[in-house]
């Protein structure tokens, strides 16, 4: 079985001192790549410096809803202007995450910022990445005043309800599972996991975050057991999940095509 992580933060402190090891373990236990997010101006630089030392690993980045408050003004627009560039140059492949968090407040500032992400992602063909957590009317709303968003839109950890599935749907918009699937109690997710189309299906750890209970931090290879709880629950068998996963990641992310074809066998 082979996976791909469309979202984790390879680049996060947590991980530093076992970063290449456990990299290392998941490419051995069949992940072949994944995309590292990059979630501040600040911590940008670290993300693509990770990407370019662990092989099949792919950098996006943007400015996070929880830290949009921290900074000011100009550091918003800057940053703003350095994604463009790299987006320009080929450094990252997608705009994220970005989008919005209920609990953080603010929302007239995270919607302005919400919006120019949008505009980039439009104007550099590049998929959008969403964060959205206890906003998803407020994130649809969004959405659909800059319609068409023209570029396909993943929903990081989605959070929300399985009837609201077909209004994100109309985005091109694609469902990432992360480990919230693999708790019994978690019946959201896990109802949304079993609703989402196939070919609207994506899978990601969000290691360090995320972990298990009992766990002080999620690690990348935790996304083969996310995928193979993801397959009992759609009761369908294991490597049939796992390759469609795997076209559903190279339609979204039309680049990683040879990435996702790969054996993953060590480290650049």
């Amino acid at each position: 079985m082979r996976c791909f992580d469309t979202h984790i933060h390879l680049d996060d402190p947590a991980l530093e001192d076992r970063r290449t090891t456990l990299w290392q373990q998941a490419l051995d236990a069949g992940v072949c790549g994944a995309i590292t997010i990059g979630v501040e101006p600040k911590t940008w630089q670290r993300a693509l410096q990770t990407a370019s030392e662990l092989k099949n690993v792919h950098a996006a980045m943007a400015i996070h809803p929880m830290v949009v408050a921290n900074l000011s003004p100009n550091e918003i627009d800057q940053g703003v202007e350095r994604l463009d560039e790299c987006a320009r140059t080929g450094s990252i492949l997608a705009i994220g995450e970005c989008g919005l968090h209920g609990p953080a407040g603010n929302f007239e500032l995270q919607i302005k910022v919400f919006e120019q992400h949008i505009a980039l992602a439009k104007k550099s063909h590049l998929p959008l990445l969403l964060h959205v957590y206890r906003a998803h009317a407020m994130a649809l709303s969004v959405l659909q005043k800059h319609a068409p968003i023209d570029v396909p839109i993943v929903m990081h950890s989605y959070s929300g309800s399985a009837q609201s599935l077909a209004d994100f749907a109309h985005f091109d918009a694609y469902f990432c599972f992360a480990s919230a699937i693999r708790n019994p109690l978690a019946k959201k997710p896990r109802g949304a996991a079993k609703a989402v189309a196939l070919n609207r299906l994506l899978v990601e750890t969000d290691a360090p975050f995320q972990p298990t209970r009992g766990a002080a931090h999620s690690c990348p290879i935790d996304l083969v057991s996310i995928v193979t709880e993801l397959a009992s629950l759609r009761e369908m068998p294991l490597n049939a999940l796992a390759e469609a996963l795997l076209h559903n990641t190279t339609r979204c992310f039309p680049s990683l095509h040879d990435c996702c074809s790969c054996n993953g066998d060590g480290v650049a």
